[in-house]
């Protein structure tokens, strides 16, 4: 972290930059945030393939669930590095949208379909996640379940 003129404590950003964003970096970005809890990380491909099955199924095993993650193509950094979308309130922030969001009212200040499809994604397989992203890296660490305990189903 860092601190600012004011002393208020900033988070640090990581992006993991790889090719197809699929595997590898999606690993590396699971471990950063576990690791480096008050960090911002993220990850980008040249391309975007989906977040491998391997990888989620690899990374279980060790405690860290990156199924909620997001196969994100670089030229979204991109944009906003460059002032093109709002770095508070865009797709990667808002990832990954359900299809809840994608059918109920829009009020964000990107396309149904960048939302749905980010650049250089695949059409086909898409996989809908049930939620969204919570707190990023704090909810992905901090899972609550609202189930009836075990004892209920007797």
């Amino acid at each position: 972290m860092k601190q600012t003129y004011n002393n208020d404590l900033t988070h640090k950003n990581i992006l993991i930059i790889c090719t197809g964003n699929s595997c590898r970096s999606q690993i590396a970005e699971g471990f950063l945030k576990k690791l480096m809890p008050f960090t911002h990380v993220f990850s980008a491909g040249i391309e975007t393939h989906g977040v491998n099955d391997r990888a989620i199924k690899t990374m279980s095993e060790v405690d860290i669930d990156i199924s909620l993650q997001t196969s994100n193509h670089i030229d979204e950094y991109k944009d906003i590095e460059n002032g093109k979308i709002d770095p508070e309130n865009n797709p990667l922030k808002n990832a990954p949208h359900t299809v809840e969001d994608l059918i109920g009212d829009w009020d964000r200040p990107y396309t149904r379909e960048r939302a749905c499809y980010p650049p250089g994604a695949f059409r086909v397989d898409k996989y809908w996640s049930p939620v969204n992203r919570v707190d990023n890296a704090y909810g992905d660490r901090n899972l609550m379940c609202s189930c009836p305990t075990m004892e209920s189903y007797k």
